[in-house]
C-alpha cells in the first residue's frame, strides 16, 4: 500500500505513485489492515493494489484483503470502511470488482459508497475482475499523467494507452473515476 499520497502494495520500488509525493508505502506482511485503519485519515493520495471481493448477497461485508497478524482479520469491509475518517482527495483501488454495488432499499451499497461516506473526493474503481499486467500499466500511466492533468483526462489517456497493447476492452475499460474528477 502507499499513502501520502498513495497506500498500495506493489512489490516494486519504482512504483509510480511515488514520484506524485512523497509519501509512505507499505508492502507484504507490513500492508496491515491496523495500519490501515489507523492512519488513513493522514493522506491525501490513497492507493490500494489487494485483492478485491465483491458480496453480492450481502454488499456491506464486501471487502478489500490486507495483511494482518491475525489471519482471520485480513478483509476491510465496507461496513468497516463506513467508519473511517478519510481526507484523501483520491483513493485508487487498484482490485477486482472493487466499483460494483447492490441496490438495497434504494441505496447503492459497495466499496465506493462506504469511501464517499468516509470522506473521499474521488475514487478509481474496478467493475470486474481485472488482470494483473494490463492494470499495472494502466496504473503507472494513471499517475505518470496525473502529474500534469486531472484524474479524468488522466485515467482516459492511461486507459488509451493500455487499449494500444490490449485491444480488448476487459483489459482497459475496467477502472472508472467518481467523484471530483478534477
Amino acid at each position: 500500500m502507499a499513502t501520502g499520497g498513495p497506500v498500495y502494495r506493489p512489490e516494486r520500488d519504482d512504483h509510480p505513485a511515488q514520484k506524485i509525493v512523497a509519501g509512505r508505502r507499505e508492502t507484504g506482511a507490513k500492508a496491515t489492515k491496523e495500519w490501515l485503519v489507523s492512519n488513513i485519515s493522514k493522506y491525501g493520495i490513497i492507493h490500494l493494489a489487494t485483492h478485491g471481493e465483491f458480496d453480492e448477497v450481502n454488499p456491506l461485508l464486501s471487502s478489500l484483503w490486507l495483511s494482518s497478524p491475525q489471519p482471520d482479520n485480513r478483509k476491510l469491509t465496507v461496513k468497516e470502511i463506513f467508519g473511517l475518517d478519510i481526507h484523501a482527495d483520491l483513493v485508487t483501488l487498484s482490485a477486482c470488482q472493487t466499483g460494483l454495488g447492490k441496490l438495497n432499499a434504494g441505496e447503492l451499497i459497495g466499496l465506493n459508497r462506504a469511501f464517499f461516506y468516509a470522506g473521499t473526493h474521488a475514487l478509481v474503481s474496478a467493475l470486474w475482475r481485472v488482470d494483473d499486467l494490463s492494470t499495472s500499466v494502466l496504473m503507472k500511466h494513471f499517475y505518470r499523467n496525473y502529474v500534469t492533468m486531472n484524474k479524468a483526462k488522466s485515467l482516459r489517456q492511461a486507459q488509451l494507452i493500455v487499449k494500444r497493447d490490449f485491444p480488448h476492452p476487459t483489459y482497459w475499460a475496467g477502472f472508472n473515476l467518481v467523484g471530483d474528477y478534477l
